[in-house]
């Protein structure tokens, strides 16, 4: 009994692709472990900010003041 012939899930030249890709993909890895210390690294305005003291508020207009400045009257 004759086995009906399987279609091809994959093209072939999708190998040659894969191949080109992982090349590519090991190029860009081995230039990064050897020329990647030499990069610049984040600056100091992308960090947290350091927490301040609390505003000393009076009135509720002293609220919305120091909410204006950005800080937070309800901190302690």
């Amino acid at each position: 009994m004759a086995r009906p012939e399987e279609p091809a899930l994959v093209d072939h030249h999708c190998h040659s692709v894969v191949a080109a890709e992982l090349t590519d993909d090991a190029l860009a890895g081995l230039l990064t472990l050897r020329y990647g210390r030499g990069w610049p690294a984040m600056g100091s305005r992308y960090e947290a900010p350091t927490r301040k003291a609390p505003a000393k508020t009076e009135t509720p207009g002293d609220l919305w003041k120091a909410l204006d400045r950005g800080e937070d009257p309800t901190a302690v």
